[in-house]
């Protein structure tokens, strides 16, 4: 049993999302060839693991910031009276 080597593309290449887009309306048509859809899916799953990749990292700054906010809000808090309202 043989197992295709994982290849990694360029997505910043115009002519790697013009051979992705080419074989997605070949597929979805049903008018590619086996290898053309094996083609596909790797370029789907390294596109869809380069996505996710880049929203993980997003997020997780976006996770530090706000802990560093409310780190510094508590901080804030400590220096301010209550209001008494009434």
């Amino acid at each position: 049993m043989s197992v295709p080597a994982i290849e990694q593309f360029n997505w910043k290449l115009p002519e790697t999302s013009r051979d992705y887009i080419r074989l997605e309306q070949k597929v979805l048509a049903n008018k590619s060839t086996a290898e053309e859809s094996a083609r596909y899916k790797a370029m789907k799953r390294d596109r869809n693991s380069v996505v996710f990749a880049d929203r993980y990292i997003t997020d997780y700054a976006e996770i530090q910031r706000v802990q560093f906010l409310s780190i510094k809000i508590a901080e804030l808090q400590k220096y301010l009276r209550p209001i008494n309202i009434g």
